[in-house]
Order: structure tokens, then C-alpha cells, then sequence
């Protein structure tokens, strides 16, 4: 989620769903990242972890899950990309490009190519040892500021 004023970009991440930030010389990620510490990911261990205390938290039905997420504010913003965990799949899966690749096609070519390229990375790749789902949700939603971020 993003809240922005006239000084700031607030940000609210929860589960495996980045948020990038544009602040000019760099795209910060913003990822929670408990939902990759976890001891064990059968689906038992992570059906238990998820919404439970040192486990991870999702939105889903679970409103006390905003109280656990990671916040924060940031200046001088750009530009922002909010992803589900399957938009962020040419990234995090399938190593074919960066971060500021994917904020950049995003905003070059919107987030249809975005979704396109990743449909195909997922009938086309095969990653050993990767945990989840071969096809996964993907949304992504890209917002530019103005200049005073």
C-alpha cells in the first residue's frame, strides 16, 4: 500500500508482495521477507505459519494482519511499482532481469507486457528446488509523482 503527502511516500508491505521505490539513483525494494525464514515449507508448516505470531502475515481475511506489517516512509519518490508475489516472478524466480528492469518495463510498456513476459517465463522455464506454485496471480500497478515525490 502507498500514502503519499506533500513531503512523503508512506508504505505498508505485507507477505511476499514487493513494493519498489524510484528515489532517482536507486529502486529500493520493499519486500517482507518472514514468509522466507521460515523452518520448514510443507504445506502443513506453512498453513501454520501464516497469520500466526513468527510465522508470516497476508491480508486476506485477517484485518489485525496490517498491524504486523513493515511500514515506513520515504522522500523524494519518483516513481513506485506495487507487485504481487507473481508479478515479481521474472525477478525472484526466474533471475531474467533486475529490479529497475522491471520497474522500468513496467512504466515503458505497462503492466500487461509485465504479465505477458512472466505467463511465458512460466511455461517456458523449468527452476529446480524452487518452492510454490509453477503459476501464480500476478498484478501490478505502477504510480508516478510529480515532481515533489
Amino acid at each position: 500500500m502507498l500514502r503519499w503527502g506533500d513531503d512523503a511516500v508512506e508504505w505498508l508491505a505485507l507477505a511476499d508482495s514487493p513494493l519498489l521505490l524510484d528515489v532517482g539513483a536507486e529502486v529500493r525494494v520493499i519486500q517482507d521477507d518472514r514468509v522466507n525464514k521460515l523452518p520448514s515449507y510443507t504445506t502443513e508448516a506453512v498453513r501454520a505459519a501464516r497469520n500466526s505470531p513468527g510465522g508470516f502475515w497476508v491480508a486476506s481475511t485477517r484485518p489485525e494482519a496490517a498491524d504486523q506489517a513493515l511500514t515506513g516512509q520515504t522522500q523524494g519518490v519518483r516513481r513506485a511499482a506495487l507487485l504481487s508475489d507473481g508479478a515479481a516472478r521474472l525477478v525472484e524466480r526466474f533471475g531474467l532481469m533486475t529490479w529497475a528492469e522491471l520497474l522500468d518495463l513496467v512504466d515503458d510498456e505497462g503492466p500487461r507486457e509485465l504479465i505477458r513476459r512472466t505467463r511465458r517465463a512460466e511455461r517456458e522455464q523449468r527452476v529446480e528446488g524452487v518452492r510454490g506454485k509453477r503459476f501464480d496471480d500476478a498484478t501490478a500497478l505502477l504510480v508516478r509523482f510529480g515532481e515533489a515525490g
